[in-house]
This record gives C-alpha cells, structure tokens and sequence, in this order.
C-alpha cells in the first residue's frame, strides 16, 4: 500500500503542473478586453472609452513580460482592439448599440457569466497584482507598512487558495515586492501622506484590477459565510448550504448588496464551502463554545474585503474617498 509520502506526492505534483501551466498559458484578446469591461454594472461605453480602460492593462502586461506579445500588440492598435471587440459582439458576449452618435458597447448582467468565463483565462495573471493592491490599502495608515502589508497579503493568500495556484510563500514574498514596486516605488516609507498617497500611487500606476478579479470570489465567500453564521452553532451540510448560499445569494444580488452575479454560481459557493471547512467553521465536532461567535467574525471579515474591494472599484472611478471608507 502506499504510504503517506507517497499520497502527498501526488497532490503536490498536480498542484505544481498547474501552477507551471499557469506561467506559460499565453494571454488571449477576449480574456483582456473582457477584464477591461467587466465591473461596471452593464453601463455601455464608446470605444475610446473601452481603449481607455483596456490601455492600462496591457501596459501593465507588457511591464509584466506575460506571454502573448503578439495578443498584446495587437490589441494596442485601434484595429486590432475593434477586430477583438466585433469578435467578442459577434459570439453574443458583448452587445453593440450603433443607433445614436456612435457606437456603445457592454456586457450585460445577462452575459457577465459568459464574459467571466473568458476573463478567467487570464486572471492568474492579475491575482497578485489584485492581493498586493488590497495589501496596500491596509498598510496605508499603519506605522509599519512593510509588515502590514505582508501580513495582509499572506492572509488574502490564504482565503483565496482554493481558487487560485500561489507560489510557496518565499516566492511569493518576492512576486508580491514586484508588484508593490510597480504600484508605488515610495510606499514604504512611513512620511507617506496615508490612504491620499496610495489612492493616488493606485490611479497613478495604471491598472486598477482588484475589483475586476476578485469581486466574485469574495462576495460568494461573503455570501456563504453570511448563511453559516445565521446557523449559530449548529452543524451544516454543504449541498444545503450551497443552496441556500443561491437564494440569499440571488436576494443580495437583486438588492445590490452585491453587484456579481457570478458571485450566485454552484461552483464558487462549493469553493467558499472548502474556504469555511478549512477554517473549522462548518461542523461543531463535538462541543464547541465560540463556534457561533467564529462564525459571525468570519462573515464580517469577508463583508470587510468585499467592501475594500468596492473601495477599490470606487477608486478606479476616480470618485473621492475618505480613508474612514477601509
């Protein structure tokens, strides 16, 4: 029979094939142009505005190095980046609007789980810079930045594990200064002008990309967490709780509590279930205390994310924010 070695191996080899597919999978037209337009509520926009939203992205894959030069090229020419656009209309992912001035273009509430299907190609690209862009918002008024914003990064590592592939965590210490570096060279250094500077640095930098990755990952794990604390402390059973993360999910949906409606998927409620079991939270194993008290925690730190990741979408619109907002 096979000994413990043995059955951990071949779960560490699997994890490291996909995290080695993951650094060669080149990026695509459709995964960047649908991640430059996802998160805006269905709103259309003009084609110098989709340029606008779609520049900085490939700026920042190009500093990057991220494989698909031709894809990138291609898309930093107006042709090229209205070819992606009509291919993308044409299969019913984004819908066109050509009876006013000019031509609008969106995807619509109705379309978003398709167009994520095809941004999900691409976002293991854009995770890190997602994690470090939330890191430094919780560093941004802290007295130690550096340890802050590590902390904060390991901790968000940690809850999104179960959808995405991390590095080990000295390397992923090392990818996470990258991105800090590219964000904001200074943001370090404790005469920093708090949440102001960074939300600046943010703005500054490019990409804005937290919102368009995460968004729907953490509001399902919000949902979820939500239903198990309603639970108190007592045991629950995945299929019943994914399903009944559907309906509040789909009532939180329609009452703009959350603005994904990929959030309300089988699929990433399943994942937050795992997210939950790793924590202990969804079987009382016996007598347990604080079960009802952790659970209730555990749901508000994820409410917290996700409403730092409003924050992030509301600074990407350039909207004024008070640093009382984080």
């Amino acid at each position: 029979s096979d000994g413990p070695d043995d059955r951990n191996a071949l779960p560490k080899v699997a994890f490291e094939l996909c995290s080695r597919i993951n650094r060669v999978t080149p990026v695509t037209a459709g995964g960047l142009l649908t991640l430059a337009m996802l998160g805006l509520g269905g709103r259309s926009l003009t084609v110098p505005e989709i340029r606008g939203r779609l520049e900085p992205i490939l700026d920042y894959a190009r500093r990057r190095g991220l494989p698909g030069a031709s894809v990138i090229d291609r898309l930093s020419r107006p042709v090229g980046m209205q070819q992606a656009l009509d291919d993308l209309t044409e299969a019913g992912v984004v819908s066109r609007y050509a009876d006013g001035l000019e031509p609008v273009y969106a995807i619509g509430p109705e379309n978003e789980l398709v167009a994520a299907f095809y941004r999900n190609g691409v976002i293991h690209w854009f995770v890190n810079r997602a994690i470090t862009e939330l890191a430094l918002l919780e560093a941004a008024e802290s007295e130690d930045p550096v340890s802050v914003a590590w902390h904060e990064a390991l901790r968000l590592r940690d809850i999104l594990k179960f959808d995405f592939f991390f590095s080990d965590k000295e390397t992923f210490r090392l990818e996470t200064l990258e991105e800090l570096a590219l964000i904001d060279p200074e943001w370090a250094d404790p005469a920093r002008d708090s949440l102001d500077a960074v939300g600046r640095a943010l703005a500054g930098s490019g990409a804005i990309v937290a919102h368009r990755v995460l968004v729907s990952f953490v509001e399902a794990y919000a949902v979820l967490a939500d239903c198990l604390a309603r639970h108190g402390d007592a045991d629950v059973e995945r299929d019943a709780l994914v399903r009944e993360g559907l309906s509040v999910g789909e009532q939180y949906r329609r009452q703009g509590r959350i603005t994904s409606g990929e959030a309300v998927s089988r699929e990433l409620l399943s994942t937050a279930w795992s997210l939950a079991a790793n924590r202990r939270l969804v079987s009382t194993d016996g007598p347990r205390a604080d079960l009802a008290a952790t659970r209730t925690a555990f749901a508000r730190e994820l409410d917290r994310l996700a409403e730092r990741i409003r924050l992030i979408e509301r600074l990407d619109r350039a909207e004024s924010v008070s640093p009382s907002a984080v």
